[in-house]
């Protein structure tokens, strides 16, 4: 399992470094989802159900993931 600074951290550092104000600057991702006013937190869930390579359009397992 990934962690939060793994999974955002990239995207993060970018978002602060286009910030001027420090107020605009994010530092815990989550905190930032849980406690805005247009976001919710278990809108943020990503899942991945296999990939292109062990999962195609088609197969039995892409039926099984869908």
């Amino acid at each position: 399992m990934m962690t939060k600074a793994e999974l955002f951290g990239a995207a993060i550092a970018e978002y602060n470094a286009k910030q001027k104000q420090p107020c605009r600057r994010i530092t815990d991702y989550y905190e930032h989802i849980a406690s805005g006013k247009r976001e919710e937190p278990f809108y943020e869930i990503i899942v991945q159900l296999g990939d292109s390579k062990d999962t195609p359009c088609g197969s039995h397992r892409a039926d099984i993931a869908q």
